[in-house]
């Protein structure tokens, strides 16, 4: 590897970043870099595209020291302040106002489309919020990430702007409105927030911090993949029938989520005698979905602590949807990657089998963990899995950003006609407008 240089690639899109000392050094590994990028090309009998090329010194005034360099010329590469790459405008200062300008232009051509479709009393005027939520938002918000956070103020200025004429097209408001009345009255996150939120729930889904400052969110299931398991070992069958599997040993599990509690439970069954029964409490904010996976857990886990006097277990769960999370190698639960992981281990000296059930049909094994799973708080005071879902995560987030918005709201010194309607973001939410 060579120091102070990286490359970054994606399919056929080719970046080569180089730092160095002074501009001067700079230069020269740059000559170096296309020397050798030119002797492998020619070895492999490859050509590259220069005039999709593009040479962008960065934080420098005067590029025509890189203009006039004799190998650069000979290569006839551009020198340029800004490129795109990859759908993301760079600029070389990086302030980010040249993407916003590419932005604007873009989402103008939308807009003026729209504009032509819509008017106040026909047309797609009902879903125009829709349109802007789905369409016009993810464009903006896409890959904010690597630009956002030292976005310049000029920058920050030109997506307000963006915004602005998307909120006066959808509320058919005059052009003197401010934008914070705007989004009062739409019922649309500023811009800015709206990028910040978008961020964090980017972070949360990858486990990632946030820059919002919550609690809770350090609690969040972390996103995990799974490796080291052969794509041979990987596949585990499940019997959709719903009828009961045949083993010496069958293994009910059940959730149950109210108000005050949210529990699994796991009875076994052997030769019609229910030989082991136990329950998990889980935080009061965990689905029913993660509930499913601890019940599974529950079941793979005893079974694990076995003798091995035992050949076969069927196992019967009544969520499809969890059944169809341990069975696939590209899940990032950690619940459903974890219990795989063990099943792989077990099935070399164990038969397990696994099979879906209709819940609440009279099944003894069903009734008895649906039971022993609304009971859990006799049984168990303790949480045992305190990992709240992504989903909440984001709901959080949402409601994080959503207080941050009400208190800029009410603290602006503008919209002094709209207050007395609007006096708070949470009491235009809760308008059916």
């Amino acid at each position: 590897m060579t120091p102070n240089l990286e490359i970054v690639t994606f399919a056929d899109d080719i970046m080569i970043m180089i730092q160095g000392p002074s501009h001067s050094a700079v230069l020269t590994m740059v000559v170096n870099t296309l020397c050798t990028t030119e002797d492998w090309c020619k070895k492999h009998r490859l050509e590259i595209s220069k005039n999709k090329s593009a040479l962008m010194p960065m934080f420098i005034r005067n590029r025509n020291t890189y203009k006039s360099h004799p190998k650069i010329s000979s290569w006839g590469l551009n020198v340029v302040s800004k490129m795109k790459y990859l759908g993301i405008m760079l600029d070389c200062n990086l302030d980010w106002f040249p993407h916003t300008q590419y932005l604007e232009n873009k989402l103008l051509h939308i807009r003026n489309n729209l504009v032509r479709c819509s008017r106040a009393t026909w047309g797609i005027y009902a879903n125009l919020v829709t349109v802007y939520k789905h369409a016009i938002l993810p464009v903006i918000t896409y890959a904010a990430e690597a630009w956002h956070s030292s976005i310049s103020k000029r920058a920050k200025n030109k997506l307000e702007q963006i915004q602005r004429s998307f909120l006066l097209f959808l509320t058919k408001a005059y052009r003197t409105v401010s934008l914070e009345v705007l989004s009062a009255i739409a019922g649309l996150i500023p811009i800015d927030h709206a990028v910040s939120l978008y961020k964090d729930i980017r972070a949360i889904s990858r486990g990632l911090p946030t820059n919002a400052v919550m609690a809770q969110l350090k609690k969040i299931e972390t996103p995990i993949k799974t490796r080291g398991i052969h794509p041979i070992d990987s596949h585990i069958h499940v019997d959709m029938t719903g009828g009961e599997g045949t083993a010496e040993v069958s293994i009910y599990t059940d959730r149950s989520k109210t108000e005050h509690h949210v529990g699994a439970g796991m009875v076994v069954v052997k030769n019609s005698q229910e030989v082991h029964m136990e329950t998990q409490r889980l935080n009061i904010e965990c689905t029913v979905f993660q509930t499913e996976l601890c019940g599974i857990g529950m079941a793979v886990d005893w079974i694990q602590n076995q003798q091995k006097g035992t050949s076969s277990y069927a196992i019967h769960v009544v969520s499809k949807a969890a059944l169809l999370a341990i069975t696939n190698k590209h899940s990032t639960r950690s619940l459903a990657i974890d219990t795989r992981r063990k099943i792989i281990e077990l099935r070399t000296t164990t038969t397990i089998t696994f099979h879906w059930i209709k819940g609440h049909t009279g099944l003894k094994g069903n009734e008895r963990a649906d039971y022993l799973a609304k009971t859990v708080v006799s049984y168990n005071s303790n949480i045992t899995y305190d990992s709240i879902p992504v989903s909440r995560g984001k709901q959080l987030l949402e409601d994080y950003y959503t207080q941050n918005w009400d208190a800029t709201y009410i603290n602006t010194g503008k919209a002094s006609h709209t207050k007395p309607l609007i006096p708070s973001i949470f009491q235009r939410k809760s308008l059916s407008l």
